[in-house]
């Protein structure tokens, strides 16, 4: 629904949406487990100039990109069948699928973190698809 003013579209609109227990624990120890065996590289941010930095003070983590393969493909069926029902019953935005999976791992003994960001790019790419949804699987 189009509104004219942002305070019409707000009423509509979910900040944020979450199933709890879709996954049982096992499927998520076998999906840390997967995961883990990836290669790592430090998390890193995009800068105001749009350009791929590692800053400490805003993320401090490691990642690992996990790409569909078929040994991967029971989770990866599985998430992208709960973003799609999540974004039929809460948002309605018309998706094209979803970038690649990205692990990871924030360690509590040297005080990691994702500070507070949004998840878009700004600016323009023509290789970039804009991003409608975001979707987090906590693993532990």
């Amino acid at each position: 629904m189009f509104h004219q003013s942002p305070v019409g579209a707000s009423k509509d609109t979910y900040s944020y949406a979450f199933l709890d227990e879709v996954f049982s624990v096992d499927e998520l120890k076998n999906i840390t487990n997967y995961c883990k065996q990836k290669p790592t590289i430090d998390g890193s941010v995009i800068t105001a100039s749009n350009e791929v930095a590692l800053n400490k003070n805003i993320r401090s983590s490691t990642i690992s990109w996990i790409d569909y393969e078929e040994t991967n493909a029971w989770f990866y069926t599985k998430i992208a069948n709960l973003i799609q029902d999540l974004n039929s019953s809460f948002y309605g935005f018309d998706l094209l699928g979803f970038e690649r999976l990205q692990f990871t791992e924030y360690n509590a003994k040297t005080k990691d973190k994702y500070d507070w960001h949004s998840d878009m790019f700004w600016g323009e790419n023509p290789h970039i698809l804009t991003r409608k949804l975001s979707a987090t699987l906590l693993l532990n």
